[in-house]
């Protein structure tokens, strides 16, 4: 019977809470891997949550939401998206979520992108490898030259 009394409340709860974590990119694969991110971004989401939600109860008082259950669901809230994330940090091969790359050309400009992978400043991308398109020294790895000293274009 309660559900049926408090559902708009929890609707409205949730969907002004999802909208604020999208608008404020929590869903964005590029902060996955940083933690100390995730967390401020969730906690200035609630906080703009928060007054959207003070907002709409004034508008429509009858959506109000206790103070207590208020307090307690954002308590919650932030306590469960922030251990849901970390277990996923932990468990998931955030490699796998990674864009893999293929290179054409072994040029200066592909090794920078190589020691750009090297240094760790590619998050969102892995090099699957290089490929040749002209008969110029290669400035990168040998083993990470596709086609060794072929080209793509013909002789």
């Amino acid at each position: 019977m309660t559900l049926k009394v408090h559902l708009p409340e929890a609707i409205t709860f949730a969907t002004i809470f999802t909208f604020t974590m999208f608008a404020l990119g929590l869903y964005n694969k590029d902060h996955a891997g940083t933690l100390g991110t995730v967390f401020t971004r969730l906690l200035f989401s609630f906080l703009v949550g928060f007054i959207a939600l003070a907002l709409i109860f004034y508008v429509y008082p009858d959506l109000a939401i206790w103070r207590s259950a208020f307090a307690i669901a954002f308590v919650i809230g932030i306590t469960g998206i922030m251990l849901i994330r970390w277990m996923f940090l932990h468990v998931a091969d955030i490699e796998t979520f990674k864009r893999r790359i293929l290179v054409f050309g072994v040029g200066e400009k592909a090794a920078r992108v190589e020691k750009l992978e090297d240094s760790g400043g590619s998050h969102g991308f892995r090099v699957v490898g290089f490929v040749p398109i002209s008969d110029r020294e290669a400035k990168i790895a040998d083993d990470r030259n596709l086609w060794g000293n072929m080209s793509v274009l013909p002789p």
